[in-house]
């Protein structure tokens, strides 16, 4: 109260919201939901001024409880990239359409016995005869480290799948066919009637969705479609 009655005092400063987060918005834990909602109530009764806007509806208010709240501003942190971050908790009550896509261009291409060894170690060795692509993402674009053997898709219809290990500044892909140089990979994404999506990633390599997001590096390009 103190702080918002000498925020209200200066002429220079504007009581312009006041927020709060849902711990367990995400989850089937009602009981603590109406737990922080009720506090919130009581704390922002009778304010000695009001702001000019409150705002306290996350991705997961906003999804599965949007009756219980009474708020000027939706803060839509995942829900915005269409992704669900509580599979398998929670189910969506409505259709979420994938909004990010991760991909890169091929930058080599070479021919690849059955046998020869690939990346670090030499712990992969090819099934078959058939083509190494390299593209540049790696662990320090944020993909994950431990990314190897998860598939992508390659423009011309091909699935290939990451090997040999995540290196730094790039990574290695095995397909069976040739590939041209300059030729689009989708790491995440959709191609035709085939898709990988943030929650495959994620399943494969035991991480969270959130903490995959949150590592993409500044250094990759976004950009924003419609």
């Amino acid at each position: 109260m103190a702080a918002i009655q000498e925020v209200s005092a200066q002429d220079t400063l504007i009581f312009q919201s006041m927020w709060t987060h849902f711990a367990t918005a995400d989850t089937p834990n009602v009981d603590y939901v109406d737990f922080q909602i009720s506090e919130w109530q009581r704390l922002t009764h009778d304010l000695p001024v009001e702001p000019n806007e409150n705002h306290f509806a996350n991705t997961g208010i906003a999804t599965w409880y949007p009756e219980k709240i009474n708020t000027d501003i939706v803060r839509l942190g995942i829900g915005l990239f269409g992704i669900n971050g509580s599979v398998p908790i929670m189910s969506m009550p409505f259709e979420l359409i994938p909004a990010l896509s991760l991909k890169a261009k091929v930058v080599n291409s070479k021919p690849l016995k059955k046998g020869n060894a690939v990346g670090y170690g030499a712990e992969y060795h090819a099934p078959n005869d058939g083509y190494l692509i390299t593209i540049p993402i790696g662990h320090s674009d944020g993909y994950p480290f431990n990314g190897s053997g998860m598939r992508v898709l390659v423009a011309d219809g091909q699935i290939g799948h990451i090997v040999g290990g995540v290196a730094m500044d790039q990574s290695m892909i095995f397909v069976t066919n040739p590939v041209a140089v300059g030729t689009t990979v989708t790491l995440i994404g959709r191609v035709g009637d085939q898709s990988i999506t943030m929650q495959d990633l994620a399943e494969h390599t035991q991480s969270s969705i959130v903490a995959l997001m949150n590592d993409f590096a500044p250094r990759l390009q976004r950009i924003i479609v419609s």
